[in-house]
């Protein structure tokens, strides 16, 4: 298993989600291995 985690706004559009907040989230867990847990902070 491995996760990531980004806080910022969505859009929930008949059941989807949208904006640029799952975008990066999808980027974050692409670089997460196998037994990681990565998340992003905004600063």
């Amino acid at each position: 298993m491995h996760a990531a985690l980004h806080y910022g706004e969505i859009i929930e559009k008949e059941g989807s989600l949208f904006g640029s907040s799952i975008n990066k989230t999808s980027r974050i867990l692409s670089l997460a291995k196998q037994d990681e847990i990565l998340y992003s902070l905004n600063l």
